[in-house]
């Protein structure tokens, strides 16, 4: 009878972890990185200055190195998840 107690407990104080746990106050960064590519409507695509310029206007982060790491992270995600495509070769103006 003792361990089922002991169990119930445990159970208990990670649901309340899990709780504690704040919601993030944006969406994920591929969700923003989309955002920002179809509102600035660049034939040619958009850069990674002008997407993070557009994020960090119209969201609340701070920029930063853990900004920028973010970024580049979700950028390379979407780009083997297909949901981005990089221009091959040097980009040019």
């Amino acid at each position: 009878m003792a361990a089922s107690t002991s169990t119930t407990k445990k159970s208990s104080t990670t649901s309340t972890a899990a709780s504690k746990k704040a919601a993030p106050s944006h969406p994920s960064y591929e969700a923003m990185i989309k955002a920002a590519i179809l509102a600035l409507k660049e034939r040619k695509g958009s850069s990674r200055p002008a997407i993070k310029k557009y994020i960090l206007a119209n969201y609340k982060l701070t920029p930063g190195g853990h900004f920028d790491t973010q970024i580049n992270a979700a950028i390379k995600r979407g780009v083997t998840k297909n949901v981005f495509v990089l221009p091959k070769g040097r980009s040019e103006l």
